[in-house]
């Protein structure tokens, strides 16, 4: 009865499920998205064990974050998924938007509400991916290297194809090193 309540205060459902050992908690606004979160995160761990070619960039990744950051003040939000282990407390907030014409889901990462990465997909078939390894990767080879890792500081973008554009954005090495243990 409380959450029937909740849910018409606030707009939000609730959903609980059990994922690899993590008791998880899911609000999401409308029907809740087919993709789960955390499978993704997992992706990505999978994706940084394997070799990729690293870049070394001029480019400031601070203004990418700063663009990840404006999605995640304004942004539609469509779900909250949080977990909590030891003394933190994991949130990934989704927020569906577009990037030019196509739909872009962005996935900002948190422990006890502070951000430090950002996850986003762009439904465009690889179109934008194609657009950063220009940017980013002088002088590529006509075959595409499918992955790449990009360092500036203590920004770190990893950009690939994977049927659509997608792309991690972090700035704390630590933060994410703690978070991806929680989820091996």
């Amino acid at each position: 009865m409380f959450n029937k309540i909740k849910s018409a205060i606030t707009g939000y459902k609730v959903k609980h499920y059990v994922s690899d050992g993590l008791k998880v908690k899911v609000q999401y606004r409308g029907k809740l998205h087919t993709t789960d979160p955390l499978s993704v995160v997992r992706q990505l761990l999978q994706r940084l064990d394997h070799p990729q070619t690293v870049v070394d960039t001029a480019i400031d990744l601070k203004e990418c974050w700063e663009d990840r950051m404006n999605y995640f003040k304004v942004g539609a939000l469509s779900s909250i998924t949080s977990f909590n282990m030891e003394y933190s407390t994991y949130k990934i907030s989704r927020y569906v938007s577009k990037q030019g014409k196509s739909p872009l889901s962005l996935y900002a990462v948190m422990e006890n509400d502070k951000v430090f990465a950002f996850f986003s997909r762009v439904y465009d078939y690889g179109a934008f991916f194609k657009e950063m390894e220009e940017t980013f990767v002088k002088n590529t080879s006509e075959e595409s290297a499918g992955a790449y890792l990009i360092k500036n500081g203590t920004y770190q973008l990893l950009i690939d194809s994977f049927g659509h554009s997608q792309s991690f954005l972090w700035n704390d090495d630590k933060a994410l090193d703690q978070f991806l243990q929680t989820l091996k």
